[in-house]
């Protein structure tokens, strides 16, 4: 007896044989053990979620968005950076990917509080608007943080 096979059929069964395989290979690749949010944040996010902290005042709930030396540097008793309280406007375009990929900067600008001067004799804080290069730099375990802000060329 003469079996008749169209002559797709057997390269057409190989083609479904080796997605199978490929998809069963890529799915057991996984990372091993399961991630928090925070190891998977995005840079982007991460000013968004800082900002997001700082507008309410939260300095705590901003510090696992900063390396520790911004953090000493710009966290003060009552205000960070000079402000108290700081509202996201707007995020940029990235501006440089510097150092094979462990540095990215993003312009910000926002709406603050500033910090009451005890000289001025005003009981109201002065709120100001800013713009800012925002940097972060890309940990080891792959979490970006924000590690500076400085005032944007030209500003």
């Amino acid at each position: 007896m003469k079996v008749h096979t169209n002559r797709w059929m057997i390269p057409t069964v190989c083609l479904f044989l080796l997605l199978g395989m490929m998809t069963a290979s890529l799915s057991a690749c996984g990372t091993g053990g399961s991630t928090s949010g925070k190891d998977t944040i995005t840079a982007h996010a991460v000013i968004k979620a800082w900002f997001a902290a700082f507008e309410t005042g939260d300095y705590d709930g901003m510090r696992p968005y900063c390396t520790e030396a911004f953090q000493e540097q710009f966290f003060h008793e009552g205000d960070v950076f000079g402000y108290a309280s700081a509202k996201l406007e707007n995020i940029g375009t990235q501006t440089t990917d510097t150092q094979n990929g462990s540095f990215l900067t993003y312009p910000v600008t926002f709406t603050a509080q500033q910090v009451e001067d005890p000289d001025s004799g005003s009981e109201n804080k002065a709120t100001v608007s800013a713009c800012l290069t925002c940097i972060l730099e890309k940990q080891p375990d792959g979490k970006w943080l924000i590690s500076d802000l400085i005032p944007l060329a030209g500003e």
